[in-house]
């Protein structure tokens, strides 16, 4: 018999810095993602001697169905890896999972109150409006075509190590692979569209795109090369001869 479990995930803001300025992104308290996830930022204080020092904790509230505790916290940390993903392509805003501190807690009245733990500037965004039709397709697609979603998965990752990564030759190789998945992953398909094509209507394909250009301009200051970058990936968004 399965359970609901409240879930709390704590994630970190991740901040650039060069020695001209730092830049890193927050989430508003009590922000709602639709019914998957909601924001709880916590204000803590930590006291040293005689001073104490200001801080937050934010935390990701995901309610999931599941046979214990454990299960409950795989499928939270499986939503939350998507959501940060998700969070750098559309906002360019980079998240990282503190798997200390993780919680969850049986919300089934014969529970009781038993909880586990698993042991600049700063942009705070207020509203998941951009995020919602990127997240519904894509969990449109997790729940109706499970071998296209391997794909994606995969592209996912690549896409999100790109936006993170450091060294520019990292961030090229990253985004090249992701889109060599979406295409060899696609292959064989009706009119050999791609993903992307197939799945995203013009404006979310131009909001995507945007996303992507927003992304690269962080780490490639050639405008020719963000240019040829961006030829391949607009290429993709067409059915191919």
């Amino acid at each position: 018999m399965q359970d609901r479990y409240m879930v709390s995930i704590p994630i970190e803001t991740i901040t650039r810095a060069t020695v001209e300025q730092s830049r890193g992104y927050g989430l508003v308290n009590n922000l709602q993602l639709a019914n998957i996830l909601h924001v709880r930022v916590e204000r803590t204080t930590t006291i040293e001697g005689n001073a104490g020092t200001q801080g937050a904790i934010t935390y990701l509230d995901i309610e999931v169905s599941a046979e214990d505790r454990k299960e409950a916290i795989t499928q939270a940390l499986s939503l939350t890896r998507l959501f940060v993903q998700l969070m750098v392509l559309v906002y360019q805003a980079e998240f990282e999972i503190s798997i200390v501190g993780i919680q969850a807690k049986n919300l089934s009245p014969s529970s009781g109150l038993e909880l586990s733990t698993y042991f600049g500037m700063q942009t705070d965004i207020a509203s998941f409006e951009d995020l919602i039709p990127v997240w519904e397709r894509v969990i449109s697609i997790q729940e109706q075509d499970s071998e296209l979603w391997k794909v994606l998965k995969l592209a996912l990752e690549w896409l999100h190590f790109g936006a993170i990564a450091n060294e520019e030759r990292s961030v090229f190789l990253a985004y090249r692979i992701a889109l060599e998945v979406l295409l060899r992953g696609t292959e064989g398909s009706e009119n050999s569209t791609t993903v992307l094509h197939k799945y995203l209507d013009a404006k979310k394909r131009r909001l995507l795109t945007k996303a992507i250009r927003a992304v690269f301009t962080l780490y490639i200051d050639d405008p020719k090369a963000l240019d040829r970058l961006m030829q391949r990936i607009e290429g993709t968004l067409t059915e191919s001869d």
